[in-house]
């Protein structure tokens, strides 16, 4: 029986994820360091993809260790593509008996990696918002849904990907979700429950679904963090962004720029879904929905975008 060649079996493996372009992008930049040509970047593997034995993979693990110039966050990335590229191998091409054992108990990541850009102190200005929301408006829909509610939320992404269907209050603009402190609620303005409404009904008439998650990629199924940050930095990339963001950078622009426009710290911790360190606030003070509705407009600092 004849092989496929590596670049026909590379291509199967990246058309498997053409509901992203992020995603094969990604893809094919990983594998590149495994299957490109031979340089201090590169592997250089050049034999057939069926060749690749346990052995081969450990030089690849300590080819990948032994790089300095990227962090250890990206090389554990290389090594899970190079992973998931294998086990699509495995399983679609059965007929040709490959299989190949990933090592364990004999790599280990060392300590020489670069360290991480941090950007725990970047935010975004208005002007850089309007251009990702003006961008994603013209060509995304739902994408632009997806970071217009991070962005005015200032939720975690673990919060915004565990939304259901359910949780979402159109009327009264808010959506209930759940995190690493607990449930939370997060307010939203009235322009974007327009746009959740359409979105929303577009997705309660979509069939086969696998999830009842709120929003769904092109496979039906919840996004995961890693798809959310290729959005963002995709769409930072088109309007010539240059700054580290992360979907973290969004609700730390959203504190700042309410501090800015006045909104003091225990609103701003509230607004936020932070427990509050003041007894009486935390104790002795009740807030209904209309109280933080007004409060979320009152120092809602997208309201001119």
């Amino acid at each position: 029986m004849n092989r496929p060649t590596n670049k026909c079996i590379i291509q199967k493996y990246l058309d498997h994820y053409d509901y992203s372009s992020q995603s094969v992008r990604m893809r094919k930049s990983s594998l590149n360091y495994f299957f490109g040509k031979k340089s201090e970047k590169c592997l250089g593997y050049s034999r057939h993809v069926f060749d690749i034995n346990t052995d081969i993979l450990i030089n690849y693990f300590e080819f990948l260790n032994k790089l300095k110039n990227i962090s250890l966050t990206t090389k554990k990335g290389k090594w899970a593509i190079i992973k998931s590229f294998l086990n699509f191998c495995m399983e679609k091409y059965r007929d040709y008996n490959f299989i190949v054992i990933f090592p364990k108990t004999t790599i280990k990541w060392a300590n020489n990696h670069k360290i991480a850009d941090s950007n725990k102190d970047i935010i975004l200005d208005l002007d850089e918002i309007k251009k990702i929301l003006g961008f994603l408006r013209n060509n995304n829909f739902k994408q632009y849904i997806i970071l217009k509610l991070l962005i005015e939320t200032g939720s975690r992404l673990s919060e915004l990907l565990s939304i259901q269907i359910n949780d979402l209050n159109l009327e009264k603009r808010y959506v209930n979700c759940r995190g690493k402190t607990g449930e939370k609620i997060y307010y939203f303005s009235l322009e974007l429950a327009k746009n959740l409404k359409q979105y929303y009904n577009e997705r309660i008439s979509m069939k086969n679904k696998k999830t009842n998650a709120l929003f769904l990629n092109q496979n039906l199924n919840a996004y995961s963090n890693r798809s959310i940050q290729l959005i963002i930095d995709n769409t930072c990339e088109k309007c010539n962004i240059t700054k580290n963001i992360s979907p973290h950078t969004f609700r730390r622009t959203l504190n700042t720029l309410r501090k800015r426009i006045g909104c003091d710290n225990e609103t701003a911790k509230m607004l936020l879904g932070h427990k509050l360190s003041d007894v009486n606030m935390a104790s002795y003070t009740v807030f209904d929905y209309e109280d933080y509705i007004k409060l979320f407009d009152k120092y809602n600092p997208y309201i001119e975008i």
